[in-house]
Order: structure tokens, then C-alpha cells, then sequence
């Protein structure tokens, strides 16, 4: 059946075209959505792109600018889609492109003018072919800032690492692998590699190549179920000790033990750039060193649920104190006294994101308050 939905929020329109057993015409309901100004996203569901509807739709496209696309499921009957490909990389702010293959190798013809990119191919992953072009693409389109694979089996990961490691201007990367992938362990290994490689400088590791640069501007980073060892997780938060971009990495259903831990307990004392840790779901059991390692880290303001081990209560403790800006203890004598009221009052206005806020300020502050400088003085 063909649908409109519309789905209006904060002043945003969806409309949704699916084409099935019951649509009688697909390139009338494209046509309607260009007579609708009010339309920002659209979603291609299941749609035949024939010679009638490609021209319809690079129509549509050319006639504005479209925040969020997601084409999903969608087969060319025509074998030209590269018309509607260079229109898409231009007039889309976020593109979505699921298990739609023929579209997608369009698109990696193009470099990439739109804000975000998410590929998902759960079926057949990343051929040779366009892990190359990918990476071709990621190195020479500036405008793209994030960059999703969650999902997709990489084939040929050391065609695509040249484009992850030098694609500085992306702001986020996930190469988080699917839980319902088919096949799920090759999945994890090749994104593994593509992350970091234990063989050192022989290896393929484009993700660590990244954050070890100073010209990357990444703030948010998922590894999360690709099988990343021990290893992996010490390579990776060691060259966190040197990046100062990176706000959020997430490390949850990995396969980190204790000594994994351990290390990233030991770097945690050098990282002050990064605010949110997720560690769950890995097979670690002693907390004591990660408590150790957030008592002398002061950027880190979220933790995951961390419930399994004795010392949960302390390290949320630590990250409440952390949001409620215990970094201005660094230095507490280069900051003017008469700050200090504005900085408590700020502890006591910050939104800590806990069940229990009251007592999350009121640590906030007795924190600071204790720790920081004498306010009056006789």
C-alpha cells in the first residue's frame, strides 16, 4: 500500500512512500511531495527506480533541499541511477542508504556533500570494490561529519583504512557491528582490523591512525560488538592520551577483560578530553583500578550502567562530580574568588542525567565546596 505519513515534530514533516502489492502509482505520491513545501524528510520504502520514477524523483530533489532521506529496499529497473545519485549528494542533509545496492554504488561515483551517511548491508556487506570507492570518497569530501556502517560486514577493510585515517573532518564514527547480522564473527573481525591491528605498524588499525592525528576533529566513536580484545582496548584509549577531540567512545559487547580494564583504568589518569565511557557487557569483573583511574580523571561525565561490581556507587559518584565541574579544581587559585559563587551555582543548576538529581547536586556542591578554595577570608 502506498502510504503518506505524515509525522510532524518540532515543525518537522515525514512522508513515507512505500511501494507494494496495492500501490497503484509510486510517481504520483513523489509528484504530491513536491507540491507539499512542508515536507523535510522523506522515506523511499521498496521502491522500483524505473527510467519514469528516477527522473521524477531527481525532479523532487532538484526543487529543494531535504533534511533526512532513508531509502530502504529499494531495486533499479533501470540500470542508471547515477542521475539521481549526483542530485542526492547535493540536496540531502542526512542520507540513509538500506540494502539498496544498485543506489549505492551510484553514490560512491560521487564525493559527498551531505552532513551524514549511514550504509546498511546486513545481506552482503562492503565488495572490494566499494570499500575502495569509499575510502576514495571519505578523503576527499570535507562536508561529511558523520559516517555510520553499523551492520555492515567489511570485506576489504585495508581498501577502505587510507579513507578512515585520513578523513579528519569527520566528528562521528560508528563501525558498531548488528547483533542480527548473518554473519556476525567475519563481521566483527573486519572491523576489528579496520579499528586497530595487534600487529603494531604492519597493521591496518585506520581508526587509532585517526585519533593519534592532530588534525582530526572526531567527538564520538562506536566499537561496540566487534570482538575487540584486550589488546584493542589498550591501543585504542592509549591514543586517546594524546587526542583531545574525542568526547564519547563507546566499548560496550566487546570482548574486554580484566587487563583490558586495567589499562584503560591507567590511561584514564592522562585522558581529560572524554566525556561519556560505555563499558558494559564485557567479560571484565575487578573494579578497583577503573575507580582509581576516574578519581584522577576529570572529564568524564557519564558512565554506563556498571552494577555487577562493589565499586558502581563511587564511579558514578566520580562522574556527578566530573558534570558538576570539578576540572575548575585544577587550578582552583587561578580562578577569582568571585567566581566561585557562579561556579557552585552552576553545579547546583546542572542536569545530571541520575534518579535521584537532589542528592546529585548536593554531591556536586559539597564536593566543590570542600575541595575548592577558602571563600571568605577574615
Amino acid at each position: 500500500m502506498t502510504l503518506r505519513n505524515k509525522t510532524t515534530t518540532r515543525n518537522n514533516t515525514t512522508f513515507v512512500i512505500r511501494q507494494g502489492q496495492w500501490s497503484p502509482d509510486p510517481v504520483r505520491m513523489v509528484l504530491q511531495a513536491k507540491t507539499d513545501p512542508n515536507i523535510e524528510n522523506l522515506h523511499l520504502m521498496g521502491i522500483a527506480f524505473n527510467e519514469e520514477m528516477i527522473a521524477t524523483l531527481t525532479e523532487l530533489f532538484q526543487s529543494r533541499y531535504f533534511g533526512f532521506v532513508y531509502i530502504n529496499q529499494c531495486c533499479a529497473v533501470s540500470l542508471d541511477c547515477r542521475r539521481l545519485a549526483r542530485v542526492l549528494v547535493k540536496q540531502v542533509k542526512d542520507l540513509l542508504v538500506d540494502e539498496t545496492v544498485d543506489l549505492l554504488d551510484a553514490l560512491l561515483e560521487n564525493n559527498f556533500y551531505m552532513r551524514s551517511l549511514t550504509i546498511r548491508l546486513r545481506r552482503q556487506g562492503l565488495t572490494d570494490t566499494q570499500c575502495l570507492l569509499l575510502g576514495k570518497r571519505l578523503a576527499n569530501s570535507p562536508d561529511l561529519k558523520e559516517l555510520s556502517l553499523k551492520g555492515t560486514d567489511i570485506h576489504a577493510p585495508a581498501l577502505l583504512a587510507p579513507g578512515i585515517a585520513t578523513s579528519y573532518h569527520l566528528e562521528k564514527l560508528v563501525l558498531s557491528s548488528s547483533l542480527c547480522a548473518s554473519s556476525i564473527r567475519s563481521q566483527q573481525q573486519g572491523l576489528a582490523d579496520l579499528v586497530v591491528s595487534l600487529d603494531g605498524q604492519y597493521g591496518i588499525g585506520a581508526v587509532v591512525r585517526l585519533l593519534k592525528s592532530p588534525a582530526s576533529h572526531l567527538k564520538v566513536l562506536d566499537l561496540s560488538n566487534l570482538h575487540l580484545l584486550d589488546g584493542h582496548a589498550k591501543i585504542i584509549t592509549h591514543a586517546l592520551t594524546t587526542n583531545s577531540t574525542l568526547e564519547q567512545l563507546n566499548l560496550s559487547f566487546n570482548e574486554i577483560g580484566c587487563s583490558g580494564i586495567d589499562s584503560i583504568a591507567e590511561d584514564l589518569r592522562h585522558i581529560q578530553h572524554l566525556r561519556k565511557l560505555s563499558l558494559k557487557p564485557n567479560p571484565w569483573v575487578r573494579g578497583q583500578a577503573l575507580l582509581d583511574g576516574m578519581k584522577e580523571n576529570l572529564s568524564i561525565e557519564y558512565l554506563d550502567s556498571l552494577w555487577l561490581i562493589p565499586q558502581a556507587p563511587m564511579l558514578r559518584y566520580y562522574a556527578i562530580i566530573n558534570r558538576g565541574g570539578r576540572r575548575v579544581l585544577r587550578s582552583p587559585h587561578s580562578i577569582s574568588p568571585g567566581l566561585w559563587p557562579l561556579v557552585l551555582e552552576r553545579a547546583g543548576k546542572v542536569i545530571y542525567g541520575v534518579t535521584n538529581e537532589r542528592q546529585a547536586k548536593l554531591n556536586a556542591l559539597y564536593y566543590l565546596l570542600k575541595n575548592g578554595p577558602v571563600l571568605f577570608q577574615r
